[in-house]
């Protein structure tokens, strides 16, 4: 049995309370965005406030996370990846719906659904083999650099969605 500590709950729940709460947000603001400004350029603000989460990680880089500056710094890097889930993954569902239609939007769900958690299940075992250790934390911080910069990259070179709506 594991046994959590008063501070690994404070962590879990932090991560809960920012996270959840940007990602909630994100999602309510991006969808006003996706339809005022476009899918594409939405999709592209939140990989780029995404690409922010990199500088935050590296500066935590070999430091324990029981340190408030540290704490913190991990708290801000929540913040901007519930902001960056909300803008890119709510937009990839609105894009899907776009390109498959009306009679599609359960199966744009599902689709995104799937790909997302099974993007989950295949990197966890190397994340969760890395993230507690303070000095490996630079593996993790590389794949999600890479990860990061191919989103951008896609999102960049890729058609409007709405280029499809004429097509279905």
């Amino acid at each position: 049995e594991v046994l959590l500590t008063d501070a690994s709950k404070r962590e879990k729940t932090d991560y809960l309370l920012y996270f959840g709460v940007s990602k909630a947000v994100s999602d309510l603001v991006g969808g006003i965005l996706a339809d005022g400004y476009g899918r594409k350029e939405t999709g592209i603000l939140g990989w780029g406030i995404g690409l922010l989460i990199i500088p935050v990680l590296l500066w935590t880089e070999g430091r324990e996370t029981e340190g408030s500056d540290v704490r913190m710094a991990l708290n801000v890097a929540d913040v901007l990846l519930g902001t960056m889930q909300g803008l890119t993954w709510g937009v990839n569902v609105i894009c899907l719906m776009d390109i498959l239609g009306p009679q599609g939007r359960g199966f744009a769900c599902a689709l995104s659904d799937a790909f997302g958690y099974l993007g989950s299940v295949v990197t966890a075992p190397m994340v969760g083999s890395l993230v507690g250790h303070p000095r490996k934390r630079a593996h993790c911080t590389l794949a999600l650099m890479m990860a990061m910069f191919l989103g951008m990259f896609l999102s960049l070179a890729s058609e409007k969605s709405t280029k499809w709506l004429g097509f279905r």
